[in-house]
């Protein structure tokens, strides 16, 4: 009995033993299991932090970028507007408290992109820190009709644009004079010269900026029209690479004229440098199309525009074209004479048979030049060099005055009667691209301490040519 017991016992103790371990490996297996997703989840849950706190320095970083850029509406010097965000100039002149009430007042549109902020950083921190400079703006890939046009354009739809334009060109009146057209259409981005820029789509979707910058850039002074003394003395349009030394600009085209009418008590209008009270637009680098082929020129890229005070006003001017504008012409109209003859020309002009671009098809009675023209930038394609549409509306709608007499500087300025819609000057007469580049148009990617303009300007250039130059000024006041 006890051998019986015996083997009972160590049965059911064996029993118990392998249902104990059987168990104990079951427990440590379902903790193995446990144990691994355990592992996973804690895994997935620090990969979602670290990729938190990436986008959080991200974060971090563009707000402090942003915060360098958009600064305190309290500070003059600093403020940068934002033609996108912007649809007053009144805030801003507030911060206007600080300008010299006299002197010059030159405000700057700077035609930029939203993936290179530091340019602009950089050119409001050297040359654009002239105690002339008033506002600056800036345009962007925000301004754009299609804010997003170069992640929408592949290289094969600018290539069908390209093949677009060069075929069809813009729509234009039967009636109309071809000349300008054709040019047009000839001289039109070539393929393989913009595919081998470093961003294609890019330049291809800045061609309209330039022109939609400066129609917001007119929409805010719009309100201005009565109060001229609030409008600039000169606007200039540049790019974000572009120099320009506004101590040279200031006695150039603002003070030496100024002085003159002055001390000699005669207008300098026919001047070969009016007041800013005359209409007149300047280029840093003009260039100049054959003249056998067609009587066209237009500024060179970022060597920039300045538009005069007064040519500002025409560009604002209400264009009706028709009884309003003859009751207008009248003596009694209380408008300036040559205001009215600016209307004149102007509504001549948009008749379809001396449209040469098509700009009467975007005219309703009441616009005014600017209104037209950035109607035009809605064209897609477009088929415009940025510059083209810019010499375009200076030299065929007089919103400046006709070139002078160079003194033998250049041929077709002295010879000016023979072309009669000549009207974009070059800051210095020979400053001008025909067949080869002299003046200021030597100043493409390369610059000097003394330079009026210059184009391709990268920051580090920028910002020694700028120093260089001050401390050039200072020593020659050190010798005063």
């Amino acid at each position: 009995m006890s051998i019986l017991r015996f083997r009972k016992d160590s049965q059911k103790t064996f029993h118990e033993k392998a249902t104990q371990l059987d168990f104990e490996s079951i427990h440590e297996d379902g903790g193995k299991k446990r144990n691994k997703s355990y592992i996973k989840r804690r895994t997935l849950v620090l990969a979602l932090v670290f990729i938190s706190m990436c986008m959080l320095i991200v974060l971090v970083a563009y707000k402090r970028q942003s915060i360098q850029l958009q600064t305190s509406s309290t500070e003059t010097k600093d403020d940068i507007i934002y033609l996108n965000e912007t649809t007053s100039l009144s805030p801003y002149y507030g911060n206007l408290k600080n300008h010299p009430s006299t002197g010059p007042k030159i405000d700057i549109l700077v035609i930029g992109t939203r993936n290179n902020p530091s340019k602009l950083q950089t050119q409001k921190e050297t040359w654009a820190s002239h105690p002339s400079r008033r506002h600056f703006f800036l345009a962007t890939e925000y301004d754009d009709h299609d804010p997003m046009c170069d992640q929408h354009h592949t290289l094969e739809d600018i290539k069908k644009d390209l093949r677009t334009c060069k075929r069809r060109g813009l729509e234009i009146s039967s009636d109309a004079p071809q000349t300008i057209q054709k040019k047009f259409k000839t001289y039109y981005s070539r393929e393989d010269w913009l595919l081998k820029r470093k961003n294609p789509a890019g330049w291809y979707c800045a061609q309209k900026r330039h022109s939609v910058g400066l129609a917001k850039v007119v929409a805010l002074y719009q309100g201005l029209m009565n109060q001229p003394n609030q409008l600039p003395d000169y606007l200039f349009v540049g790019d974000d690479d572009s120099y320009v030394n506004l101590d040279h600009i200031s006695e150039m085209l603002l003070l030496q004229p100024q002085r003159l009418e002055a001390s000699t008590g005669i207008s300098q209008e026919h001047s070969p440098v009016p007041t800013h009270e005359t209409p007149v637009v300047w280029t840093g680098c003009r260039v100049r199309w054959p003249v056998h082929e067609v009587n066209f020129t237009f500024g060179y890229g970022g060597f920039g525009h300045f538009f005069s005070k007064a040519s500002l006003l025409r560009m604002l001017q209400p264009l009706y074209c028709n009884s309003t504008s003859t009751a207008q012409h009248s003596p009694d109209s209380g408008i300036p004479m040559e205001m009215a003859s600016y209307e004149k020309h102007a509504c001549e002009r948009l008749k379809s048979e001396n449209a040469l671009i098509g700009e009467d098809k975007h005219f309703v009675p009441g616009m005014n030049l600017m209104d037209i023209w950035f109607n035009m930038t809605k064209l897609d394609p477009f088929c415009m060099h940025a510059d083209w549409i810019y010499g375009y509306f200076v030299n065929y709608y007089r919103i400046s005055r006709r070139t002078v007499h160079s003194n033998g500087l250049n041929w077709f300025e002295d010879r000016e009667g023979d072309f009669p819609d000549d009207r974009l000057h070059a800051l210095t007469a020979n400053s001008e691209i025909y067949r080869k580049g002299d003046g200021l148009c030597k100043y493409d990617d390369n610059c000097e301490k003394n330079a009026t303009v210059c184009h391709h300007i990268d920051e580090v250039n920028m910002t020694n040519i700028h120093a260089s130059y001050s401390s050039m000024k200072n020593e020659k006041k050190g010798r005063k």
